[in-house]
């Protein structure tokens, strides 16, 4: 199939659109997004497939928003032996016209027209094949499915194979249906064998069912048997759990007893022993205040020790500060005297880069008052020189232009030529003009000249028309000439080009004497560079003025330089020693000061130390006063012996109970209770069972469990005969198929090589040399080789997966291109290719071109800019 040609109005957003097709070639559409590009494949979809009357979704779709217009479409194609337009309008004024013009000459309208052409595209069209080369936007990112018999039948011819075409395709259609009626795709059992299986299945359940029903029956009266006897323990169980509770619930009384007068006992022994804590308690405070009365006067001793010690350390550190201080005195007034000394020396250098700094600016000064006089020169001569580039040039070719104009006039007139053999007379044009005998001369005639020799001869020489016009051109050309050179000021060409060289010679004396004013002031007006010299004058004057002869100044800027290095020595040095004797005296300080710290401290604790031992000594012999240390100790000695006769009542009232076994009583009586309990739930639960159990027997019998049963198994029987029927006939459809299969799969093994070397023919324009493919059985890309490493197709990158689909397309396209083949469909394909490898795709999609039809959609046109034999349609 080619398609020549589409037309759309009102269609979708699309007003009025018309896109023209090669038959072969490459054609690219182009546009933004929305313009209508996509909709010209849909067009394409939806006037062969959708009658004019067509209630689908997707033909309302197409009708513009907020217009009341029915979509149209007419479509030119070419496919098989047919050629035709076919026109389609939906919805509104709906119509359908065809006209064939090959094979032969025909018009149809309305429905006659949509089912024509659908015969037509159902005999010629490979369907899968067109919906396989079309690489539509916006889907999956993925390889075609290379299906079609169109492909198969080209592939197979390629390979020098013998297929049956059309006749094996039917068969195998046949025994695909054959097959599917049993199996699906993945070989698992379809509706009417698994229908067959179901029911087997069903029946065989229904009878195990049946069967297990009545053994259940069974298993349900020996368990009414099994419950009755089992109720008459559970009674005797519970009776007996009564008798026990009752005589456990009357030892439980004494227990009672014997408890509440331990928790008495255990009362009274709390008190004691809080009495006897306190009385401990205030044995052990006394002991605390006798001690720290001993612990105070312990401290108060310690610090007067180390007063003692300190006072000769003392002494020595306030010598140690007094030398110190002395020291530094003496190292501030040798650093004074070494700043002084370095700052006279750093004037002085400054004073010399001064003397240097001058002369430097002088000669700025002098040079920019000599450039400002060339610059002033230069202005007034280039003022005063009126010509310029153009107008020397246009003196140059009127100076020409009169030298050949002369020439020219030379070679046009006529000349006469007199030579006088004697001394004769003569007048030219009446002035005499005789001539000695041996004399010549020529005269060239302009006009008209008359010659004549009196008495002998009178000639007449006449100039020619053309000699005449080419003395009035060069007259004109003089004259113009003559006007140039006063325009500019000068009498000749030659004055002129001296002028004009003059003034060039000025230009460029100005412009260096700018740049040498810039220069010399830098960032400084001239006023600011005069007085930036008058300045410094003065100051170095100023200087000298002011400054003693010691200590003497040096000769020079380098002498200063160093002598100003070795005063920073020294002054460095000063303030190293200065720095040095500041910081002894500061450590020494700083000794003194931490030891009348600690003095002045000790002083502190000293009088902390007398107070506490006042304050311990006041509190311990307070507490004497109120209670002696005698006193203490026998109310202590009492409350003990009070507390050791509670904690023997409480031991015995406790052997007591453990002699009542209270534990394992409250332990025993709970459980005869629970025993109790459960044995009589339990009875009412097994006789609840069993008349349920009792009730179902009796429903069950009434139904006739042994007939039911007798029913399933007959329903089995005649399960097993229909599976085995329809099993045997998909078991016959499924050794067909796969004998049938194997034979395709061989033969399709056999054209996979003509496939595999087109594909590797566009690749290797893509991808060099090296590239190799790999294809399944179903012709899909299985894995690329590339410079010796072969990638599985998914191991790919997103680039490379895209760039194969696209050429197993176009490699398929030209395969199938002889047996009518269809367009190749690329739909803003080649978004992840990037810059270089697009030139090389465009390069693969022009060589697939020279042998099937292409047609690509884009809004990005450079990215088929390598396509070098597309078409570009703008839309």
């Amino acid at each position: 199939m080619r398609v020549r040609r589409i037309s759309l109005r009102n269609f979708a957003g699309v007003e009025e659109s018309e896109v023209t097709f090669p038959a072969d070639g490459v054609t690219v559409i182009e546009g933004e997004n929305e313009a209508g590009k996509s909709s010209l494949l849909q067009a394409l979809d939806a006037i062969i497939e959708y009658a004019d009357n067509s209630a689908s979704r997707k033909i309302k779709d197409l009708v513009p928003v907020g217009r009341d217009v029915g979509p149209e479409v007419e479509v030119e194609i070419e496919t098989g032996d047919y050629a035709f337009t076919y026109r389609k309008r939906w919805v509104r004024d709906r119509e359908t016209v065809l006209e064939i013009n090959k094979p032969s000459h025909q018009q149809l309208t309305g429905r006659d027209a949509h089912d024509r052409v659908s015969e037509i595209v159902r005999d010629t069209l490979d369907a899968d094949l067109w919906k396989a080369l079309r690489l539509d936007q916006g889907t999956a990112l993925e390889q075609a499915t290379f299906e079609g018999s169109a492909l198969g039948r080209a592939l197979d011819a390629a390979s020098g194979g013998d297929a049956t075409g059309d006749h094996e395709d039917a068969l195998w259609d046949r025994i695909e249906v054959e097959y599917a009626r049993y199996w699906t795709k993945t070989g698992k059992p379809k509706e009417d064998l698994a229908s067959a299986a179901g029911e087997l299945d069903d029946a065989r359940e229904a009878a195990a069912d049946a069967r297990a029903h009545m053994r259940s029956l069974d298993d349900d009266s020996a368990e009414v048997a099994r419950l009755t006897a089992q109720a008459d323990v559970l009674e005797t169980a519970a009776n007996d759990a009564e008798t026990e509770a009752r005589e456990l619930e009357v030892r439980r009384g004494e227990v009672t007893e014997t408890r509440q007068a331990l928790d008495a006992a255990v009362a009274q022994r709390s008190l004691a022993l809080a009495a006897f804590e306190k009385a401990r308690s205030n044995r052990e405070r006394r002991a605390d205040q006798v001690e720290a009365v001993e612990t105070a006067e312990d401290a108060l001793e310690e610090i007067e020790r180390e007063a003692s010690e300190a006072e000769p350390e003392r002494d020595v550190l306030t010598t140690a500060v007094a030398s110190a201080d002395e020291e530094g005195s003496a190292a501030r007034r040798s650093l004074e005297a070494a700043q002084s000394a370095r700052e006279q020396a750093r004037r002085d250098a400054e004073f010399r880069r001064w003397e240097i700094e001058v002369v430097q600016l002088r000669g700025r000064r002098t040079r920019v008052d000599e450039a400002r006089k060339e610059l002033t020169d230069a202005a007034g001569t280039i003022e005063a020189i009126v010509i310029d580039e153009e107008s020397l040039g246009e003196i140059e070719q009127a100076y020409l232009r009169v030298v050949e104009l002369g020439a020219a006039v030379d070679r046009a007139l006529p000349v006469v030529h007199i030579e006088a053999k004697s001394e004769i007379a003569l007048t030219i044009d009446g002035t005499d003009a005789g001539l000695s005998a041996g004399e010549a001369r020529e005269i060239t005639t302009h006009g008209r000249t008359e010659v004549v020799l009196p008495g002998v001869i009178e000639f007449v020489v006449t100039a020619g028309s053309d000699g005449t016009d080419i003395v009035e051109e060069s007259e004109q050309a003089v004259k113009d000439f003559v006007e140039r050179c006063q325009r500019a000021g000068v009498s000749g060409f030659e004055e002129a080009r001296s002028q004009f060289d003059l003034k060039t010679d000025a230009e460029r004396t100005r412009t260096l004497a700018h740049d040498t004013i810039t220069r010399d002031l830098d960032d400084l007006t001239f006023e600011e560079l005069v007085h930036k010299v008058d300045s410094l004058t003065s100051r170095i004057a100023g200087y000298l003025d002011t400054r003693g002869d010691e200590p003497e100044l040096p000769p020079d800027h380098s002498a200063a330089q160093e002598a100003e290095k070795h005063a920073q020595e020294i002054l460095d040095k000063a303030i190293e020693a200065a720095e040095h004797a500041t910081q002894s005296a500061a450590t020494a300080r700083g000794r003194l000061n931490d030891l009348e710290m600690a003095t002045a401290g000790r002083e502190g604790k000293l009088e902390i130390a007398r107070n506490a031992v006042t304050s311990a000594s006041a509190v311990l012999e307070a507490a004497r006063k109120e209670l002696s240390d005698e006193a203490i100790t026998m109310a202590l000695e009492d409350v003990r012996k009070a507390s050791d006769d509670a904690e023997r009542v409480v031991v015995d009232l406790e052997k007591q109970l453990r002699n009542l076994d209270a534990g394992t009583l409250d332990a025993l009586l709970e459980n005869a209770m629970a025993r109790r309990n459960r044995s009589r739930t339990d009875l009412t639960d097994l006789v609840e069972r069993r008349k349920e159990l009792e009730i179902g027997l009796r429903i069950e019998t009434e139904r006739g469990p042994a007939r039911l049963l007798d029913e399933a198994e007959t329903t089995l029987v005649e399960a097993e005969r229909r599976h085995e029927a329809i099993d045997r006939r998909a078991a016959a459809a499924s050794l067909l198929y796969r004998t049938f299969k194997e034979h395709r799969s061989k033969a399709r093994r056999r054209y996979i090589k003509p496939f595999r070397d087109e594909i590797e023919r566009l690749g290797r324009i893509v991808f060099g040399t090296s590239f190799e493919v790999s294809l399944a059985e179903d012709l899909s890309v299985e894995s690329r080789t590339r410079d010796g490493e072969t990638l599985s197709f998914h191991q790919l990158s997103t680039g490379a997966r895209e760039q194969l689909g696209v050429l197993s397309r176009l490699a398929c396209a030209m395969l199938v291109s002889d047996d009518g083949g269809v367009p190749v469909v690329l739909d803003d394909a080649l978004g992840w290719t990037d810059p270089a490898r697009l030139d090389r795709m465009g390069a693969a999609i022009s060589t697939a071109a020279d042998d099937c039809q292409v047609i690509i959609l884009t809004c990005v046109p450079e990215r088929y800019a390598g396509v070098g034999k597309a078409r570009t349609i703008r839309v």
